[in-house]
């Protein structure tokens, strides 16, 4: 039985009906391999769709409706093969059904969707059968041998993740340190957008910011720095370091003095940049002082007459706490008492 769908139409020398042409039909013949003939139908149509006479309709070239083909056989199974692509992206699909169980994503009903893949039929070896351009064969001979993989799946597409940023950073100094001038402020990107996702908002923000003084006046004076000395080693709160650790934080003051005696911000200071402003931070080791044991009981008296006629008695402590940073260190751990005894036990 011949198709009857339409796969072509050919433009007719007249208007009032079409030449349609149907799909081809498989290959039939006695003989395995070439030789073997396939057949299509070939119709004439009127515009409204109804079947007209052959001669209503005439091509500038007729088109045949038979053609030589590769008859398949079973001992040719080995001589062909699918090809199978991997799968394409997953597109949504609003109109998908998937029946699944549980809860199989957060991003609802909206994101099913469908992946698609390319399959072809390939000659592995020899060259039998005339290629498409793609170098593929019909997908008739592959079908003789196993059914043809599916080109579409269902699938659910990736939920979409909206940027996130960290907060604002404290603003900067003014950029003037007299008159009027510019602060900002930045934050950075922690998760970027994809699929689909919302973008990210700016990431730095600047404002107007205005100086103390006019500059006219503050070119009228000198500027001098103070620096204090570093504070106790503080140990970290909040959590951080790690429980345990042994690393601190100090801290000291700096000021900035202007030459009619007014403290100023530190910045005047540092504004020409021939010096750096020193930090205000550091990290240091918290000071533990040593810990020690008491003392052991005194030992038993040594043998004199094998240690140059001195006897001695010893008791120990050991080291609870290893002092750290400016603690205070560890005391002896080992004292020695003499002994006394008789000289005359001693062999002469």
């Amino acid at each position: 039985m011949w198709h009857s769908l339409k796969s072509q139409r050919l433009p007719a020398q007249i208007q009032v009906a079409m030449l349609n042409l149907g799909e081809w039909g498989p290959c039939s013949g006695n003989d395995c391999g070439f030789g073997g003939t396939q057949r299509r139908v070939i119709w004439c149509e009127h515009i409204d769709g109804t079947t007209a006479d052959h001669l209503d309709c005439v091509a500038e070239e007729s088109p045949p409706g038979t053609r030589v083909c590769f008859k398949v056989c079973l001992n040719h199974r080995n001589l062909f093969q699918w090809q199978v692509n991997d799968w394409g992206q997953c597109t949504q699909n609003n109109n998908l059904e998937i029946a699944t169980t549980g809860d199989v994503t957060s991003c609802g009903p909206s994101s099913f969707g469908l992946q698609e893949r390319t399959v072809s039929c390939l000659e592995i070896s020899t060259s039998y059968v005339q290629r498409n351009e793609d170098g593929s064969v019909p997908d008739y001979i592959c079908k003789q041998f196993t059914a043809k993989p599916s080109i579409f799946q269902e699938c659910i597409t990736p939920c979409a993740q909206d940027c996130i940023v960290t907060q604002f950073s404290p603003w900067s100094p003014c950029s003037k340190t007299c008159d009027n001038g510019t602060q900002s402020r930045a934050r950075r990107v922690v998760i970027p957008p994809s699929n689909g996702g919302q973008g990210c908002p700016p990431l730095s923000e600047t404002m107007a910011c205005s100086a103390d003084e006019p500059c006219e006046v503050e070119e009228l004076f000198s500027f001098s720095p103070g620096v204090s000395v570093w504070g106790p080693c503080v140990m970290f709160s909040g959590g951080f370091p790690t429980e345990g650790s042994d690393t601190g934080l100090q801290t000291r003051r700096l000021w900035c003095q202007r030459s009619d005696g007014k403290t100023v911000r530190t910045s005047m200071c540092y504004r020409d940049g021939m010096f750096k402003e020193p930090p205000q931070n550091q990290v240091c080791i918290v000071p533990v002082n040593c810990h020690v044991s008491g003392w052991s009981e005194w030992s038993s008296c040594s043998d004199p007459c094998s240690s140059n006629l001195v006897s001695h008695s010893v008791r120990k402590r050991t080291v609870l706490k290893v002092p750290k940073g400016d603690g205070e260190r560890c005391p002896e751990l080992v004292q020695k008492r003499t002994c006394s005894y008789d000289a005359n036990t001693c062999p002469r």
